[in-house]
């Protein structure tokens, strides 16, 4: 998998790409309408498209159209509302959390309306989520959004290093 999304890096500015890019995110957006059985049925596989549509874009971006951006909000979208957010597992949350440290920073310069109300989803699942643990999750999600996408050693220490003790 590693294989693809580095050539697809390589490829961007080939003149395939336009037609390579269009298979690729009729292909994403096609395993995201299947989320809800990929999710119960095959979770291993869930796991590693939602690392793959974040790699995909780290590596590529917004370069040809906002299809794949599209896909990486509804990812959020589906998985901090209701009646997901209650079943949420910690894969689902860990690969939220890697997702946005990998690019969180270009979603901000891509597009920071949408970002922004990604930033609300959040706040609100906070205030929804009833498991401790996704709690503290969620608002780990929150402060990579104030921090710039980087945590601060102090915040790194709490959600990181205060467990191990």
């Amino acid at each position: 998998m590693f294989q693809a999304i580095l050539a697809c890096g390589l490829l961007v500015d080939s003149p395939c790409f336009p037609g390579l890019s269009r298979g690729l995110y009729a292909s994403v957006a096609q395993y995201f309408d299947c989320r809800e059985r990929l999710r119960q049925e095959h979770f291993r596989m869930w796991i590693s498209f939602l690392n793959f549509v974040s790699d995909i874009y780290a590596n590529i971006g917004n370069a040809q159209s906002g299809e794949l951006v599209n896909v990486v909000f509804q990812v959020f979208d589906y998985l901090l509302r209701a009646p997901v957010l209650e079943t949420l597992k910690i894969e689902e949350l860990e690969c939220l959390i890697a997702s946005l440290l990998s690019i969180g920073w270009g979603l901000e310069r891509d597009c920071p309306d949408r970002l922004s109300q990604l930033k609300d989803l959040i706040r609100d699942a906070f205030i929804d989520v009833h498991e401790p643990w996704a709690r503290k999750m969620i608002l780990l999600l929150l402060e990579l959004g104030a921090s710039g996408w980087k945590l601060p050693p102090d915040a790194n220490e709490y959600y990181f290093l205060q467990g191990n003790n």
